[in-house]
């Protein structure tokens, strides 16, 4: 099989959909609306459970992309709660990582310093979600939600070119969305959206960086364009099961989501 720039420098994209979208420097990042701050009683106990609207920014660093996950730093966190005293700011830095082999995956770790006061462990867990990525919807607690008193935070946060206020709509940004099914066994359908018109070039890759199969080519407009792969090679032979990558060009922009075959 041919190869395309053996796969793109060897991944040095980043995946979406099924994992993340290619960041080649940090990424500034803004919460939108339903981002939260909430405290009490997640567990077996009964208690009040007190939520806040929360706002901010942060940046995403990407660190490293695995065979099964790509991971970031999570660095510049910069959250207030408006509705609290004082507007109480909420700072620190971690880690996120997102990906998978056969569900998209994601974790979330921060250390936050809440109103000034010292840092608090915040983890997510490796649980199943990202697969919006580079939009970002995520849970993380103290302690998982399974003590008698927890603080959980809800991050709903999209990519922004702004630094400032509330977070920006990511419609102009390019990305892969809309994996279905995932795994999938005969097809596989999925979404390359543009914010503006472009060269897009779209082709199925096998996990050592050959093409596969080349969707699309050519001169698209802005909007939504879905495409459908039938698990089938160039060749129109069928395809074996397992880990595929779906590799879109934009302009002189690049992305990749994973996508699994099952029988």
């Amino acid at each position: 099989m041919k190869t395309l720039s053996s796969l793109l420098l060897a991944l040095s994209i980043l995946p979406v959909s099924q994992a993340p979208a290619q960041i080649e420097a940090p990424q500034p990042y803004a919460l939108k609306t339903g981002s939260s701050f909430a405290t009490g009683c997640f567990g077996s106990c009964a208690c009040p459970i007190v939520e806040q609207p929360m706002s901010g920014i942060f940046t995403l660093r990407r660190t490293s992309i695995g065979p099964l996950f790509t991971t970031f730093d999570v660095l510049d966190v910069r959250w207030t709660l408006p509705n609290a005293p004082q507007s109480t700011a909420i700072v620190g830095s971690g880690t996120y990582r997102v990906g998978g082999e056969v569900a998209v995956q994601h974790q979330m770790v921060l250390d936050l310093s809440v109103g000034q006061g010292p840092k608090q462990h915040f983890d997510s867990g490796l649980i199943p979600g990202g697969g919006t990525f580079p939009d970002i919807d995520i849970k993380l607690s103290i302690h998982r939600e399974q003590a008698c008193v927890d603080t959980v935070l809800h991050v709903i946060a999209v990519p922004t070119t702004t630094t400032s206020g509330e977070g920006t709509d990511a419609s102009t940004t390019p990305r892969i969305r809309t994996v279905t099914p995932s795994p999938f066994r005969d097809r596989v359908g999925f979404v390359v959206s543009l914010g503006h018109p472009d060269r897009v070039q779209v082709a199925i890759y096998d996990t050592q960086g050959r093409v596969v199969r080349e969707l699309a080519r050519g001169d698209w407009s802005a909007g939504d364009h879905p495409l459908v792969w039938d698990g089938r090679s160039e060749e129109g032979s069928d395809c074996a099961a397992g880990l595929y990558l779906v590799g879109a060009r934009v302009g002189s922009e690049r992305f990749v989501t994973r996508v699994v075959r099952v029988r």
